[in-house]
């Protein structure tokens, strides 16, 4: 994380947005990304625009944060 570019993607905070972070790290021609929908956003769907992905492979692993438990 600390050797990556960072940039913000999807909206502004708002409580009511899809918004987050991809991370970007040159050297190893690699990065991730961190999106949250906040917690009073009622879209159960988001097109957010991702940079640098062009000729890539995505890997997308799903975490979801509840306040009773855990999905992965």
């Amino acid at each position: 994380l600390l050797e990556c570019y960072s940039f913000p993607i999807g909206e502004l905070s708002s409580n009511e947005s899809w918004t987050g972070y991809q991370f970007i790290n040159d050297d190893l021609d690699e990065g991730f990304f961190v999106i949250f929908r906040e917690l009073h956003n009622k879209d159960a769907k988001k097109e957010i625009q991702l940079k640098f992905l062009k000729n890539k492979k995505l890997y997308l692993v799903r975490k979801t944060v509840t306040s009773q438990n855990y999905i992965i």
